[in-house]
Protein backbone atom coordinates (compact mmCIF):
# COMPACT_ATOMS: atom_id res chain seq x y z
CA UNK A 1 0.00 0.00 0.00
CA UNK A 2 1.41 3.37 -0.97
CA UNK A 3 1.58 6.21 1.58
CA UNK A 4 -1.47 8.41 1.67
CA UNK A 5 -1.02 11.82 0.09
CA UNK A 6 -2.07 14.91 1.98
CA UNK A 7 -5.05 16.80 0.67
CA UNK A 8 -4.32 20.18 -0.93
CA UNK A 9 -4.11 22.92 1.69
CA UNK A 10 -3.34 20.58 4.57
CA UNK A 11 0.44 21.12 4.46
CA UNK A 12 0.24 23.60 7.34
CA UNK A 13 -1.75 21.11 9.40
CA UNK A 14 0.90 18.42 8.90
CA UNK A 15 3.88 20.73 9.39
CA UNK A 16 3.22 23.41 12.02
CA UNK A 17 5.23 26.56 11.41
CA UNK A 18 5.27 26.04 7.65
CA UNK A 19 3.20 29.13 6.98
CA UNK A 20 5.96 31.16 5.32
CA UNK A 21 5.69 34.72 4.08
CA UNK A 22 6.20 35.48 0.39
CA UNK A 23 9.68 36.80 1.22
CA UNK A 24 10.58 33.60 3.08
CA UNK A 25 9.34 31.46 0.16
CA UNK A 26 11.45 33.56 -2.22
CA UNK A 27 14.54 32.93 -0.08
CA UNK A 28 13.79 29.18 0.19
CA UNK A 29 13.33 28.90 -3.58
CA UNK A 30 16.58 30.82 -4.17
CA UNK A 31 18.43 28.41 -1.85
CA UNK A 32 16.94 25.43 -3.72
CA UNK A 33 17.93 26.87 -7.11
CA UNK A 34 21.49 27.49 -5.85
CA UNK A 35 21.71 23.91 -4.53
CA UNK A 36 20.41 22.49 -7.82
CA UNK A 37 22.82 24.59 -9.94
CA UNK A 38 25.81 23.58 -7.83
CA UNK A 39 24.60 19.99 -7.26
CA UNK A 40 25.12 20.43 -3.51
CA UNK A 41 23.13 18.85 -0.73
CA UNK A 42 24.20 21.30 1.97
CA UNK A 43 25.41 24.90 1.78
CA UNK A 44 28.10 26.62 3.80
CA UNK A 45 27.19 29.85 5.57
CA UNK A 46 29.23 31.70 2.93
CA UNK A 47 27.01 30.21 0.24
CA UNK A 48 23.85 31.16 2.15
CA UNK A 49 25.18 34.73 2.35
CA UNK A 50 25.88 34.62 -1.40
CA UNK A 51 22.25 33.69 -2.06
CA UNK A 52 21.05 36.49 0.23
CA UNK A 53 23.26 38.98 -1.63
CA UNK A 54 21.93 37.71 -4.97
CA UNK A 55 18.46 38.58 -3.68
CA UNK A 56 19.63 42.13 -2.90
CA UNK A 57 20.56 41.88 0.81
CA UNK A 58 22.96 44.58 1.91
CA UNK A 59 24.08 45.45 5.41
CA UNK A 60 22.65 48.77 6.55
CA UNK A 61 25.19 50.98 8.36
CA UNK A 62 24.37 51.81 12.01
CA UNK A 63 22.44 55.03 12.41
CA UNK A 64 20.56 54.76 9.11
CA UNK A 65 17.56 52.83 10.43
CA UNK A 66 16.94 54.60 13.69
CA UNK A 67 19.84 53.12 15.66
CA UNK A 68 22.28 55.53 17.26
CA UNK A 69 25.44 56.00 15.17
CA UNK A 70 27.60 54.95 18.14
CA UNK A 71 25.60 51.76 18.83
CA UNK A 72 28.74 49.64 19.07
CA UNK A 73 28.82 45.86 18.82
CA UNK A 74 25.71 43.86 19.75
CA UNK A 75 25.53 42.32 23.19
CA UNK A 76 26.82 38.77 23.56
CA UNK A 77 24.10 36.12 23.54
CA UNK A 78 23.73 34.40 26.88
CA UNK A 79 24.12 30.64 26.90
CA UNK A 80 22.22 28.34 29.27
CA UNK A 81 25.66 27.21 30.51
CA UNK A 82 26.74 30.73 31.51
CA UNK A 83 26.73 31.41 35.27
CA UNK A 84 24.07 33.93 36.36
CA UNK A 85 25.19 37.55 36.22
CA UNK A 86 27.69 37.16 33.38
Amino acid sequence: MSPRRAAPGSHQELFPGSDLTAEEWEFARAIERYRARRKKRFLSWSEVLTVARELGYRRVPPGTRGEPADAGPPERAVSARDPPGE
